[in-house]
């Protein structure tokens, strides 16, 4: 978290009865682009919709940093975890080995 903060970056978590249950941070990949990364959610509290919940609000922060586009990477094997950045709007535009890599304009 300490390099977050002291680079003016986004980690936001999501709290349940102080059981740390999902993460998911956004740093500055150039001016007009942020990058999301260590999304996550602990596997008990998927398909809940909070990835959705998460990814909107850092979307969201994105925009107050006026980026006007994200990217993001997973790898081919979370095939649930595409889906759901591909059904909130997110392209697919290159595979390397084993990572995908996705982006939205804003």
């Amino acid at each position: 978290m300490k390099n977050y903060i002291e680079k003016s970056e986004t980690f936001l978590i999501g709290l349940y009865e102080d059981d740390l249950i999902c993460t998911g941070g956004l740093i500055k990949e150039d001016k007009y682009t942020g990058r999301i990364v260590r999304m996550s959610v602990k596997k008990e509290y998927r398909r809940k919709g909070l990835a959705t919940l998460l990814l909107k609000n850092l979307e969201g922060i994105a925009k107050k940093k006026g980026y006007n586009k994200i990217v993001l990477e997973t790898t081919k094997e979370w095939i649930k975890v595409i889906k759901l950045y591909k059904n909130n709007g997110y392209i697919e535009f290159e595979r390397i080995e084993e990572n995908v890599h996705l982006f939205e304009k804003l």
